[in-house]
């Protein structure tokens, strides 16, 4: 538990930081879409990182519909570690939210679906 925990706040801290060298400049934006659209395409780890922007409020506006969502998606194809961390994470942000909030969260992963590179290339 502890190792997870800290190994959550260890890739927190390393996002956060990044974000906060590059705030305000393209280099920042773009990682920024570079990571949304790798959650758009389904990698579960980028999703997850996603969450927790939102959650945040880092690089993008803060949204907890938004960052259940993408936790939800990334814990749904995880397992292991990852699944626990993803799961707490959730549970975390869950206590945030009213129930209306997760019903919506829940609703946005349920309709999800990953994209192809040249849908998101059509977006740009």
């Amino acid at each position: 538990m502890l190792r997870s925990v800290m190994r959550t706040l260890g890739q927190s801290l390393l996002v956060a930081v990044l974000l906060a060298v590059g705030m305000g400049t393209l280099a920042a934006q773009t990682d920024v879409e570079a990571l949304k659209a790798k959650a758009e395409q389904g990698y579960a780890e980028a999703q997850y990182y996603l969450g927790f922007m939102y959650a945040n409020g880092e690089g993008v506006p803060q949204d907890y519909v938004q960052a259940q969502k993408w936790v939800n998606l990334a814990a749904s194809q995880s397992q292991g570690e990852d699944l626990e961390r993803y799961a707490e994470t959730r549970e975390r942000f869950a206590k945030q939210m009213t129930p209306d909030q997760i019903a919506e969260a829940q609703r946005l992963a349920r309709e999800w679906k990953p994209k192809t590179w040249d849908e998101l290339k059509q977006g740009l």
